[in-house]
């Protein structure tokens, strides 16, 4: 028979999550994609979901929430998407949160040709 450790947090403690989302630097137009795992506890979170500047994202034109991976990817970002992005792991109908620590996106615009300048010699 073979067992495997267990982890016993107090009411007070919060487990980690199993992997957080990194940060992220990408060219404007560019896509971009956050991952997270909530801790692997009993009982499971009713609801993983993905916030930024506090509030929840939900799929739109640009956006798309996965929540059988717990992805959250932008299409083509825009500058205005750049900031800090949360998961968030909730239990008893969001009585109880667990937040990851946030993942940066920073957007930075490409270079162009009209955007260069050669001086001749």
């Amino acid at each position: 028979v073979e067992s495997r450790a267990a982890r016993i947090y107090l009411d007070d403690e919060k487990p980690p999550f199993d992997s957080e989302p990194t940060n992220r630097t990408v060219e404007i137009r560019s896509a971009a994609r956050f991952e997270c795992s909530p801790p692997a506890v009993v009982p499971a979170p009713d609801r993983v979901h993905w916030e930024f500047a506090g509030k929840p994202l939900q799929n739109r034109r640009r956006y798309s929430v996965n929540v059988n991976t717990n992805t959250f990817s932008i299409k083509k970002a825009k500058l205005s998407d750049a900031g800090l992005y949360t998961c968030v792991a909730t239990w008893n109908s969001g009585s109880t949160r667990l937040e990851s620590r946030p993942g940066k996106l920073t957007v930075i615009a490409g270079t162009t040709i009209s955007d260069v300048i050669v001086k001749p010699a």
